[in-house]
């Protein structure tokens, strides 16, 4: 059986009771963190202006759309939604995704699964195949292709054949799927994105579109051409699927609202502030050494909260002034806040080669592979404190991660956006999921909007 016959068996077969008890209790963790972005993000801009839209677009449907309560066909509900979880930047990241498969399935799934009325536990196991599937496609996606595509396009075939499972479409309607949304994937060039940060971002949401729709039409007949997953060359990246599974150790979760990229060089001023307990007043100037994407973020001052998580001065700046970087760091009155506006410019970055070199290995998912910073911060008495080199939180398998940890990330980040006692009814719906019988109208108990 080639390594594409395997997938689809995976996709279109795996059930709750053949994952792995550490697979089960990981769906029940990306569950838990999903949702909790997704509430997190449903007030910003981008949300609002994607939630209208798909109202407009795709309306007369039963799939909730969270950041207004309105209801959608599956394309409209799974558009917003995805624009929603990502709109922070607090959601997961991937091994070999190179970007956040959250933001991909999770609002694949969740509209399809309303509209289709599955079960809670049925939910949770389709997450787990979905996340699979999301690193499975991206690590040949990435070998492949010359130019670094977002989530929203790799994530087009992942979505498809999450749609494809819960559509019951039989193995070569999926090959179909696959190849349809393959073709179809939108194009999506990251660095643009990072060079000029606005609301496309990693192009949540075009993913879950394209792939609903590729196995709409694959139901029907509708054909496509052959996929790169069908190349002999990817069959070893394949064939294990199901016997192994990636997302166990390859899902890492965010501690801070902004790109990951960032992460290594907050967690390397996190080590020096607890360790010298300095405050922010004493300090003089900062010098980040990263690897080249992180270099590549920049340090203007933001004015925009996608500017602002796109950047590597406003989150270290906002960290060493407020001590967290949360919803409340990179959007709103943040950004004209004149404390962190003058951190930031005391803020120098500069690439270290060693630490590119290690970076890309990390997304290649090779030994010796790391996300890593140094920090030197000097006082204005004119001490220089160095973190020295720190790995920083976003690495595989990730550090210090459980469910009651991303419980509290929920109430952290979902608190922006909700009322202190909703986010704990939130949360408890949300932990509750998996028991529900059929997702058809779940929703409105939540009276969102």
């Amino acid at each position: 059986m080639k390594g594409i016959e395997r997938l689809i068996e995976f996709v279109l077969e795996v059930r709750w009771n053949d994952l792995p008890a550490e697979v089960r209790d990981l769906a029940e963790m990306i569950k838990t963190d999903d949702f909790g972005s997704l509430y997190a993000g449903v007030n910003v801009k981008s949300s609002r202006i994607a939630a209208d839209y798909a109202k407009e677009a795709w309306g007369n449907g039963d799939c909730t759309i969270f950041a207004t309560g309105d209801k959608s066909r599956p394309e409209g509900a799974a558009f917003a939604n995805g624009v929603a979880i990502n709109a922070l930047d607090v959601d997961d990241c991937g091994l070999y995704t190179k970007g956040h498969p959250g933001c991909q399935i999770f609002p694949t799934l969740l509209a399809l699964g309303e509209d289709l009325g599955i079960s809670g536990r049925g939910f949770c196991e389709s997450l787990a195949v979905g996340y699979e599937l999301a690193a499975r496609v991206a690590r040949p996606w990435h070998d492949y292709y010359g130019t670094y595509r977002a989530g929203g396009s790799w994530g087009s075939v992942a979505a498809a054949g999450v749609a494809a499972r819960l559509m019951d479409l039989t193995p070569g309607e999926t090959l179909e799927a696959f190849r349809i949304a393959e073709y179809n994937s939108p194009y999506i060039p990251i660095d643009r994105g990072v060079s000029d940060p606005s609301m496309v971002k990693h192009g949540a949401g075009y993913g879950p579109v394209a792939g609903i729709t590729a196995a709409r039409l694959a139901k029907k007949g509708f054909t496509g051409t052959e996929t790169i997953l069908s190349l002999d060359r990817y069959g070893n990246w394949l064939d294990d699927v199901g016997s192994d599974f990636v997302i166990q150790g390859g899902v890492v979760w965010k501690e801070y609202a902004s790109c990951a990229w960032t992460h290594p060089a907050l967690d390397a001023v996190k080590t020096l502030v607890e360790d010298t307990g300095m405050s922010s007043e004493e300090i003089e100037s900062v010098h980040v050494r990263g690897h080249g994407p992180a270099i590549q973020l920049g340090t203007e001052v933001p004015t925009t909260t996608e500017e602002a998580q796109f950047n590597l001065a406003w989150p270290v700046a906002a960290f060493l002034v407020d001590g967290e970087v949360g919803p409340e760091q990179v959007e709103g009155d943040a950004l004209q806040n004149g404390t962190i506006i003058d951190m930031a410019q005391k803020i120098e970055i500069e690439e270290d080669p060693e630490f590119t070199a290690q970076y890309e290995r990390a997304v290649r998912g090779e030994p010796g592979g790391k996300h890593a910073a140094e920090v030197d911060i000097k006082t204005a008495s004119g001490e220089v404190f160095s973190s020295g080199p720190v790995e920083g939180n976003i690495k595989y398998p990730p550090d210090g991660w459980d469910l009651e940890r991303i419980e509290n990330k929920f109430r952290r980040v979902v608190s922006h956006a909700q009322p202190k006692g909703r986010v704990e009814e939130l949360l408890d719906w949300t932990t509750n999921l998996s028991e529900i019988d059929n997702l058809r109208g779940y929703s409105e108990e939540l009276e969102l909007g």
